[in-house]
């Protein structure tokens, strides 16, 4: 089953029902356990019951087991006498009549083993007696030659029922006789009667098959009866114990009985269930009463109060759904502490939150000519709605009309289309955790021109994560844009003029590169008019001339070319860089100039070094500028101290590293981070710009550069770029 509709269906109850369940949540309970306990404490009466019951019944078993015990005893002394021990049996009359007297039997009987009657008191001596009736009686004191009583039986002189206590008379061990002492059941009754038991309790002795021998009610209907088999089967399983039963009036009873293990009679009492559970039933008839009526009060109560709070609650909607509006209503008279208090309360927010929606309305009036002012564009797009607001100022900016609905498409289609696939990636990006964006990009004016736009802003997410609006705020950054791009030439023309200076700096050595070549082709060039001036020409050694000519041209248009890379002008064009090569170049290039200051210049490049992302022009302009500075240190060093390395490597997984070592004095301390700001020089007729530009230059391409001092003597200046992701051949 669902269980949201039924959390729906609790949701709409009111605060009567809550009351009423709360109610009937407190009572129920209570009375439950109340009804527990109750029964709890009935259960423990009727164990306590019953075991008074089974005590009060073995004591009473214990009363028939004596005189049952008192009659054998008298009769073992009268089988003494010496008229019976000689078998006189009419001496012996007498004296078993004058003994009946202190006996509680009503006749005293001899009679052999085989059941006949010699002698009975209830007859005079010397008249016919039949057969006794008692025969198990008889083989069992034959076979075990114990003492014994019978059951119950009809005698055969006064045909009615009888018990028989009988002791045995051996001759040499051997039973002979029987001598018995016989009662009706009626001293058993008595002695029922004098426990004063309840009328309602039926007590019964019962003998060892089963029958009733003495009973407390109806004697004469029950005496000689049969109990119940299943009755006399659990009598039988244990001496001492409880049942439940039907009488056999038909009355259901507990029936508690104590079973003699020398008679095996037992005594079998019948307590009415009724009895035992009408204080029970009368309990919880009051109980479910007071239930009713405790329930039928709570419930009044709970619905008369539940609808005084339900009529305070109702009466404060309206006040509190005014507080959106900032209106203030008067509160109704209502019916409890806790609404008054509320009631005030509301009172106060709506003060507030008119007081609030005023300054919220200066406030956003302030903001909305703020933003005017600085002509920023505030815009909302919203992902449930699926709706965009933007501020006019923001549509001013957009090309869009005060009325014109704004989709997203629309303003897509405005941005151009070289920054479209930067700003829908930028977008795309905005996944928690990340909210914010910070774009610039250009848009294409409907009229013609672009327009640079800088929008910020950031994105709201629910709990899952999901969308929920995007907000921000965009403004015309085309001027600045201009101006940025105006400084970018600059720099550029600034990095070409220093480049143009630099060459200045090594004109001399550059001449010299040239006019090695030059000299080698013009001296080539009068060998070879000699050689064609004679009569016999050697083809061969004119061809070796011709071929040292073209390799002397090759070679100063080498030296050309690499001045014209130099000299050019234009923007960062990164490429595919192979940074031992430029190395080389940049040594070739200085080769001249070096030998001429008397330096060498050792080159140390890691063979396994990847290629490297930036603009090659740019990188040359760098080495030469750190290698032309390294001279500049070691100008005053001798020997092996006028040595600079230039040293590739791998700075780390992802970056190429690029050293320039030299042995001079080193940087002072508080310089090493100063020698990079433009205009900043140690030099005593520097500009301070060489450095400065060699950063610009590192850091346009992604990298940075820094400078060490090494422990000796000597410093470092060290610089690093990416590495290509992907090699190009």
């Amino acid at each position: 089953m669902n269980a949201w509709p039924l959390k729906f269906r609790l949701n709409d109850l009111g605060v009567r029902q809550w009351l009423t369940i709360l109610v009937v949540g407190c009572i129920l309970p209570l009375s439950g356990i109340a009804a527990f306990l109750i029964f709890n404490f009935y259960q423990h009466e009727q164990i306590r019951l019953i075991s008074n019951a089974i005590h009060q019944a073995h004591s009473i078993i214990s009363v028939v087991d004596q005189d049952i015990g008192r009659t054998e005893a008298s009769l073992k002394v009268l089988a003494s006498a010496n008229s019976f021990v000689n078998a006189d049996l009419r001496a012996f009359y007498p004296q078993a009549a004058k003994a009946l007297q202190s006996m509680q039997a009503d006749s005293i009987v001899v009679a052999d083993t085989a059941g006949q009657l010699l002698l009975s008191t209830s007859r005079p001596f010397g008249d016919a007696l039949p057969k006794s009736a008692n025969a198990p009686l008889l083989q069992r004191i034959q076979k075990t030659g114990q003492s014994g009583v019978s059951d119950l039986y009809i005698g055969p002189l006064g045909n009615r029922f009888i018990y028989s206590v009988a002791v045995p008379i051996k001759h040499h061990e051997i039973t002979q006789l029987v001598l018995s002492a016989s009662s009706t059941p009626a001293p058993f009754s008595n002695i029922l009667r004098k426990q004063q038991l309840p009328d309602s309790w039926r007590v019964s002795v019962v003998d060892s098959s089963g029958t009733i021998v003495a009973r407390t009610h109806d004697i004469e209907q029950f005496v000689g009866r049969k109990i119940k088999p299943t009755s006399l089967q659990k009598i039988k399983a244990a001496y001492e114990g409880s049942f439940r039963s039907e009488r056999l009036s038909g009355v259901a009873v507990m029936n508690v009985y104590s079973r003699s293990p020398v008679t095996q009679w037992s005594i079998v009492m019948g307590i009415p269930l009724d009895e035992m559970t009408e204080g029970l039933r009368d309990t919880l008839y009051w109980l479910i009463v007071v239930t009713i009526v405790a329930l039928s009060a709570g419930l009044a109560f709970a619905w008369f109060v539940g609808g005084n709070i339900a009529r305070s609650i109702i009466a404060l909607i309206r006040p509190a759904t005014a507080i959106g509006a900032a209106d203030i209503l008067p509160i109704p008279p209502l019916h409890f502490k806790e609404a008054r208090q509320l009631g005030r309360a509301l009172q106060d927010a709506s003060n507030i939150s008119w007081q609030s929606q005023v300054s919220l309305r200066e406030k956003d009036l302030q903001l909305t000519q703020a933003a005017d002012a600085a002509k920023l564009g505030i815009w909302i797009r919203d992902f449930v709605k699926n709706e965009i607001w933007a501020s006019d100022q923001w549509r001013v900016l957009f090309c869009f009309s005060a009325t014109e609905p704004i989709e997203i498409g629309a303003v897509v289609s405005r941005i151009h289309p070289d920054d479209l696939v930067a700003v829908k990636c930028a977008m795309t990006t905005l996944q928690p955790p990340h909210h914010e964006y910070d774009l610039e990009y250009r848009i294409q004016l409907p009229e013609g021109g672009i327009r640079w736009i800088a929008s910020r802003g950031r994105i709201d997410y629910d709990s899952a994560g999901q969308e929920l609006r995007l907000r921000g705020i965009s403004f015309d950054i085309t001027l600045r844009k201009q101006v940025e791009l105006d400084l970018q030439q600059k720099k550029i023309e600034i990095m070409h003029l220093s480049r143009v200076v630099m060459l200045g700096e090594l004109s001399g050595a550059l001449a010299h590169e040239l006019n090695q070549p030059l000299t080698s082709i013009l001296s080539n060039a009068q060998a070879a008019q000699r050689f064609l001036a004679k009569d016999e020409v050697d083809l061969n050694e004119v061809r070796d001339i011709l071929q040292d000519i073209v390799n002397e041209d090759m070679r100063a248009g080498e030296v050309i070319r690499r001045l014209r890379g130099l000299l050019t002008s234009g923007e960062t064009q990164a490429q595919s860089v192979d940074i031992n090569y430029l190395v080389s170049e940049v040594g070739k290039l200085l080769h001249s100039d070096l030998i001429t200051q008397g330096v060498e210049l050792r080159m140390e490049c890691a063979a396994a070094l990847k290629r490297i992302n930036a603009d090659p022009v740019q990188l040359q302009q760098v080495m030469i500028n750190l290698i032309m500075n390294a001279c500049d240190a070691i100008k005053a060093e001798r020997g092996f101290r006028r040595r600079i390395i230039v040293r590739t490597g791998f700075y780390d997984a992802n970056n190429a590293e690029v050293a320039v070592i030299d042995q001079g004095a080193g940087i002072a301390p508080g310089s090493l981070e100063k020698i990079f700001d433009a205009f900043y020089t140690t030099k005593k007729n520097g500009m301070g710009l060489g450095l400065s530009i060699c950063r610009n230059i590192i850091e346009a391409n992604g990298g940075r550069i820094w400078a060490e001092n090494h422990p000796g003597q000597g410093a470092s200046l060290h610089f690093c770029l990416p590495l290509c992701i992907i090699e190009t051949p």
